[in-house]
């Protein structure tokens, strides 16, 4: 059976904005979270992790990463850009975004295996997937066994909101850079 696309339901997307507003005014980015959590749990989401900018939901084999403060939409900003621009040649190693708010402060993606990983075997994954990348001329800035997992029984980032660099490495330039 062919999975369906993530695209966000009505009702998580009335749950995130309904804290639009909590985000904005947001004084820490801690500010929102359990106003965050309680709308998406009513709205039939589950929680499944947070990091640095986003705090992440699951809903019918999808997650929704949801910005903590308007200041955190860069991650989603970066994400959904790297994945619609990323090169053929890498675009295969990248769990997809599939769908996106306007303003950037969600997106979604596939729901991979990753919690129920060991931190081992996700390393693994993430070295494997470093080699991939570097085979081919690029470098994941924030690339760890924590921003990988599974799709599809294939290892995939899964996290590359920090961003993606082609790796020029100059040996030696203009005072000594």
């Amino acid at each position: 059976m062919e999975r369906q696309p993530c695209k966000l339901p009505d009702t998580i997307k009335q749950a995130v904005g309904a804290v639009k507003g909590c985000l904005i005014n947001a004084k820490n980015i801690n500010s929102c979270n359990e106003v965050m959590d309680q709308a998406m749990k009513k709205a039939g989401a589950e929680f499944v992790g947070w990091g640095l900018d986003r705090r992440v939901y699951g809903f019918n084999g999808c997650v929704v990463k949801v910005a903590r403060t308007t200041m955190n939409r860069p991650a989603n900003i970066v994400e959904k850009k790297i994945y619609d621009e990323a090169d053929p040649s890498i675009k295969e190693f990248f769990a997809p975004v599939e769908d996106a708010d306007e303003e950037d402060f969600w997106i979604t993606m596939p729901r991979a295996v990753v919690n129920e990983l060991h931190s081992s075997d996700r390393e693994v994954m993430a070295r494997e997937l470093r080699q991939e990348l570097d085979k081919r001329g690029w470098g994941c800035v924030d690339l760890k066994w924590n921003n990988v997992g599974l799709l599809d029984e294939k290892p995939k980032i899964t996290n590359y909101g920090m961003g993606l660099n082609r790796c020029f490495i100059r040996q030696r330039g203009p005072k000594g850079y």
